[in-house]
């Protein structure tokens, strides 16, 4: 695999082939492109670093919700106002939580996009791919016990998924 130069900016600089920016700030930036104007969910581990960018650019606005499900169906709703509506969740439960308003949503052709944080690919390497526990002693993730069994792979369950190496985009 070739070692992409990581960024120290949005606009860290020019390549011969484009420039560089985030991920996140991609993301948050085509969304508002899309007519996107408030973004639904919860905080969690793995979406915090999206949730600060979104802070940083200050050009969306952040509603937090109760819940994931809350997320998703307020979600629907603003779609169904303006055209495309957006919610923030994190990896295991609260994307598990989501799943019916986004589903719902879906079975009635309102476009809704849902972003989920999960665990670093790094740990997915190490084969932690079960449920990353904390302890309230340490905020350091924990590999789940050897004869804890794997969770069951639903193929149909996600239409678009991956694997993000360096939180970097070439543009």
């Amino acid at each position: 695999m070739t070692e992409v130069p990581r960024p120290t900016a949005v606009t860290a600089g020019t390549t011969g082939t484009g420039r560089w920016m985030r991920i996140g700030d991609f993301l948050l930036r085509r969304l508002e492109e899309a007519g996107v104007r408030h973004l639904f969910g919860v905080p969690g581990d793995y979406n915090l670093e999206l949730l600060q960018q979104l802070q940083d650019t200050g050009r969306l606005g952040w509603v937090g919700t109760c819940n994931e499900l809350n997320a998703s169906y307020a979600a629907d709703g603003y779609a169904r106002l303006n055209g495309l509506g957006a919610l923030v969740v994190t990896n295991g439960v609260g994307a598990l939580s989501a799943l019916n308003g986004v589903a719902g949503a879906c079975s009635e052709h309102v476009p809704v996009v849902c972003i989920c944080g999960s665990i670093p690919l790094r740990s997915i390497d190490r084969g932690w791919r079960c449920c990353i526990e904390r302890s309230a002693h340490s905020s350091r993730p924990h590999p789940p016990r050897r004869d804890a069994p794997q969770q069951p792979r639903m193929p149909g369950l996600s239409w678009f998924s991956t694997g993000i190496v360096e939180p970097a985009l070439l543009l």
